[in-house]
């Protein structure tokens, strides 16, 4: 595995920003790979994490610095992501086999989040298309898996997983949009109780990923 990238290069560090607010699209200078211990999530799941934060951060780099940049011309720039996403495993490897843990489960989440929004930035797949239904079957069996006193050592992270699926929940007749924009507006209460800004710009930010998804020209 690669190691992961030290953002205190790209970004001041926040004592105010606790660790669970962390995700792919917070401001954090943190590495989430030297505290999965406490956030309660396996290494792997902490190092995809903090490959797609890592993906974000460059992204909006380059699209601040070029309003143009398109998927297809992003795409050349940025090759250890492809490769990132042809290495992750098509299905989840618990760490008890036996008997999945809420971390597993966690995993699995990440791992299914990580691919779309991979596939989305990488090759132009708008969220709402990107997510085939058996995927989101997937994820929602993983996410009714994790007990909520787990989710609530990450809700930075569960916030990060809602908001990457709900515009998939879009095209779907079966009652799930509604219930996850209920989920994914409690984790949002939840982060920004703690920490506002956090919030704002986790929002600000995810929302100038879809733009640039959706090839709309930044600030246009």
């Amino acid at each position: 595995m690669r190691i992961p990238p030290d953002f205190s290069i790209h970004l001041p560090h926040s004592p105010r920003i606790s660790l669970n607010m962390d995700s792919p699209i917070s401001p954090s200078a943190r590495t989430l790979t030297a505290h999965s211990h406490l956030l309660g999530i396996l290494k792997p799941t902490a190092y995809l994490l903090d490959s797609m934060r890592s993906l974000t951060l460059e992204l909006l780099t380059a699209y601040t610095t070029d309003p143009t940049l398109t998927p297809s011309t992003l795409h050349p720039q940025l090759p250890q992501y492809q490769t990132i996403l042809t290495s992750l495993p098509p299905t989840p490897i618990p760490s008890t086999p036996d008997t999945p843990t809420n971390a597993d489960y966690i995993h699995e989440c990440v791992r299914l989040t990580s691919t779309i929004y991979l596939r989305a930035i990488l090759q132009g797949n708008p969220f709402s298309k990107a997510y085939p239904p058996l995927a989101l079957q997937k994820l929602d069996t993983a996410i009714m898996k994790v007990r909520h006193t787990a989710w609530s050592r990450c809700p930075g992270v569960l916030l990060w997983v809602l908001l990457v699926q709900l515009p998939a929940r879009v095209l779907r007749e079966d009652g799930t949009r509604a219930w996850y924009l209920g989920w994914c507006q409690k984790m949002g209460a939840a982060v920004g109780f703690v920490a506002w800004e956090v919030l704002v710009k986790s929002l600000e930010n995810f929302i100038r990923v879809q733009r640039f998804v959706a090839g709309r020209r930044e600030g246009g």
